[in-house]
C-alpha cells in the first residue's frame, strides 16, 4: 500500500459537500428535488477510501470534510486540517454567487 493522501473538502453550508463524498465513496445517489437536505448538517467528518490506481496499487485516501456555515467569514479552517494536506477541494453551489464574494485566497 502506498502513501495515504489527505484531501480537505470545504465550502459553504448546504452546498453539497456530504452529497458529493457519499456519491464518490459509497455510490449513494439521491435524485431528490426537495428543498429538505438529505444529510444532516456536518460539523466535521472523515471518510476513508481505498482506491486502486491505474498501476494496480491500492492507495488510501482520507477525505476531511469541514462543515460549512451560513456566515462563512466567521469560519476558518482548523490548523490540523491544513498541515500536511495534499489537496483542497472547494465545493460551491452553482445556483448562487455568494461564495465568490466571501472567500479570500
Amino acid at each position: 500500500m502506498g502513501k495515504t493522501l489527505k484531501l480537505v473538502v470545504c465550502g459553504s453550508k448546504g452546498c453539497g459537500k456530504t452529497s458529493i463524498l457519499e456519491q464518490l465513496i459509497y455510490c449513494n445517489y439521491s435524485n431528490s428535488t426537495s428543498s429538505k437536505p438529505q444529510f444532516p448538517h456536518t460539523i466535521e467528518d472523515t471518510y476513508v477510501a481505498h482506491i486502486e490506481s491505474e498501476r494496480g496499487v491500492k492507495e488510501k485516501v482520507r477525505f476531511y470534510e469541514i462543515g460549512g456555515s451560513s456566515d462563512i467569514k466567521s469560519v476558518s479552517i482548523p490548523k490540523h486540517f491544513v498541515v500536511g494536506a495534499d489537496a483542497f477541494v472547494l465545493v460551491y453551489d452553482t445556483q448562487t454567487s455568494a461564495p465568490f464574494h466571501t472567500w479570500t485566497l
